[in-house]
């Protein structure tokens, strides 16, 4: 007989959670309901949503590249955030004003949800919780805090994300001859890397401009002012037009290393001497 109690004690048990889990399931949805119907902090995101929905660009925000190593030592050396960035400007630079676009949508949408994220404080701040006597009317066994838990994941399901970043992922990879070896490494850059990388594509050109613009300081003035003060003299060898030497005008240190169109960085030279110290540098 006490077998037969507890039995059926332990079925009343079951039935009673199943019952709970049941109604609690119920009560879960007619608070979700309740929410989007009467929620002020709910009805009110849903008119800033209507404001900024169409504020937000969107935005292809994921790019895959792959960077094929002709060597095994050319992987190893590649094997890093810095070569990817460098792989990467190449490609960028050579559709740089496409690029460009993307990245300035990318800032307006950042702009904009930066503003968008300080009204959702500001209408957490004043409308969260305030409802829940409301909607305490029409369920039970509902807490004040359960209320906000479930409040706040209804406005989160409900809340704009637009692109704000992007990925841009490098794979750096080296197959062997035979094919028997596979190396490869990912790496990711973000949208900080993209302005990174416009930097260092425009102190290349900013490079290039001053390579142009001290070579245009090569006046033909200039070079007769360097061979009259060596003495239309070769400064390595000693030679003269009058021993057969066509004399040129050489950078003592190249204009591709750094070196500027002034008069202490420049020195006369014979075509040879100034031919054998570019095969030295």
């Amino acid at each position: 007989m006490g077998d037969v109690i507890v039995f059926i004690l332990w079925i009343w048990g079951i039935l009673f959670l199943i019952l709970m889990l049941v109604l609690s399931v119920i009560n879960i949805f007619l608070v979700k309901k309740s929410i989007k119907n009467s929620s002020l902090y709910y009805l009110n995101v849903l008119k800033l949503n209507d404001k900024y929905k169409n504020l937000f660009i969107k935005v292809d925000s994921d790019f895959y590249y792959k960077y094929e190593c002709n060597s095994l030592q050319v992987y190893r050396n590649r094997c890093s955030l810095d070569s990817a960035m460098n792989y990467m400007c190449n490609i960028i630079e050579s559709n740089l004003e496409t690029w460009k676009k993307l990245a300035f949508r990318i800032e307006k949408n950042i702009f904009n949800y930066n503003m968008y994220e300080g009204f959702l404080k500001e209408l957490s701040t004043n409308f969260k919780g305030v409802s829940y006597e409301n909607v305490r009317r029409n369920v039970y066994f509902l807490s004040k805090s359960s209320y906000a838990e479930i409040e706040s994941q209804a406005v989160h399901s409900i809340k704009i994300n637009p692109v704000i970043n992007l990925k841009i992922k490098v794979k750096v990879f080296y197959i062997s001859p035979a094919g028997r070896n596979y190396y490869a490494k990912d790496y990711l850059i973000d949208f900080n890397g993209l302005n990174e990388i416009f930097e260092r594509i425009s102190e290349k050109n900013l490079y290039k401009e001053s390579i142009k613009y001290q070579r245009a300081l090569m006046t033909n003035s200039k070079r007769y002012d360097i061979l009259k003060r060596d003495g239309f003299r070769c400064q390595i060898c000693g030679r003269t037009q009058l021993d057969g030497a066509k004399l040129e005008v050489d950078h003592i240190i190249p204009v591709s290393k750094g070196g500027k169109t002034v008069d202490h960085n420049l020195q006369t030279l014979c075509h040879e001497c100034n031919q054998g110290k570019k095969a030295k540098i």
